[in-house]
């Protein structure tokens, strides 16, 4: 059975990276290496943060970082050891076949899971648990993180699968940091009325 599994994965991904164009690499490059989507995100949290939570800004600032740091080592330092998957750029049976918009492949050499969709995902979560009356804007997020994700099958970084569990992976975390960010708040008597 998870052969099976690992072979739909492998044969999705070719799919999927298949439908390159020249005309989407600087686009795909570009969400998958940019850290002003971050920054952009960072700014997004201040702002609102200040709003929401006034004397409790800081807290919100420590909390994302904590969810993005935590996200990054689990799957870096954890799933990536363990589980020892080849990026597909790195797989011999399929590299001939991969496309990675003209550059080498890159990174560690295992994949599963990805630290960019657990990331992204991640700060995506936890910006939506702390900013539910946001929810237009947050949703936004969500969609930043499926394209950052699928940057990362367009440039043969990916299986869809190491994805997939990445991003869940930072949403479970984000579920667990947004609860703690919210009971530190209590404990320091700090509300998102507290203005």
């Amino acid at each position: 059975m998870i052969d099976n599994i690992i072979q739909w994965d492998q044969s999705l991904f070719l799919y999927l990276n298949g439908l390159h164009t020249n005309f989407l690499d600087p686009t795909m490059r570009f969400l998958s290496n940019s850290y002003i989507p971050g920054l952009v995100i960072l700014l997004f949290l201040i702002i609102y943060g200040f709003k929401k939570f006034h004397k409790g800004v800081g807290l919100v600032f420590i909390f994302a970082i904590l969810t993005v740091a935590l996200s990054d080592s689990i799957s870096s330092r954890i799933f990536k050891p363990s589980f020892k998957r080849l990026r597909p750029c790195y797989e011999k049976t399929i590299r001939p076949q991969v496309y990675s918009a003209g550059k080498s492949c890159w990174g560690g050499k295992y994949g599963f899971v990805s630290s960019h969709a657990a990331n992204t995902f991640a700060i995506a979560m936890f910006t939506f648990m702390i900013f539910l009356s946001f929810t237009k804007k947050t949703f936004i997020l969500f969609i930043w993180a499926a394209l950052v994700s699928y940057s990362r099958i367009y440039l043969g970084k990916h299986y869809p699968l190491d994805l997939l569990c990445g991003g869940l992976l930072g949403i479970i975390i984000a579920f667990g940091t947004s609860k703690l960010f919210a009971l530190s708040l209590l404990k320091l008597g700090l509300s998102s009325q507290d203005q």
